[in-house]
């Protein structure tokens, strides 16, 4: 018997994951801009006293076929966000919550697909390291 990270695939699951988790937070009854406000509010808030980063890497092998497929021409794709201490003073822009969550386009109706991507993180996108690092 096959593993279900050999029938599913590791990136449909935590996938999947995601999802549940992002929609759980969110009222159907809402319409856009209360659903995308109600989804901020309601992620918990962060516990610990020092700021996080997150950069994200989307790594494509070119040599070996991608084998949760049936496109024969698909190569094997990963893609990783890290989460990482940032400095202390750094600013700018909340990491998306579902990153790339466009692709689901077609998949997900417009209004969840608004709900999600509207959807925060607490980390910094590409925040700078603490100095000394």
């Amino acid at each position: 018997m096959k593993s279900i990270w050999t029938l599913i695939g590791a990136t449909k699951l935590l996938t999947l994951i995601i999802v549940l988790l992002a929609t759980a937070t969110c009222s159907k009854a809402d319409d856009l801009k209360q659903a995308a406000a109600h989804a901020e509010a309601t992620l918990p808030a962060p516990i610990g006293r020092h700021k996080t980063g997150r950069i994200s890497f989307h790594w494509k092998d070119t040599v070996r076929a991608e084998l949760e497929t049936s496109a024969a021409d698909d190569k094997r794709e990963l893609m990783v966000h890290l989460f990482y201490p940032a400095d202390a003073n750094a600013s700018g822009a909340c990491a998306s919550y579902v990153p790339d969550a466009d692709a689901m386009r077609g998949a997900w109706n417009d209004n969840k697909l608004a709900r999600i991507t509207a959807m925060r993180a607490f980390s910094l996108e590409n925040a700078a390291l603490p100095r000394g690092t």
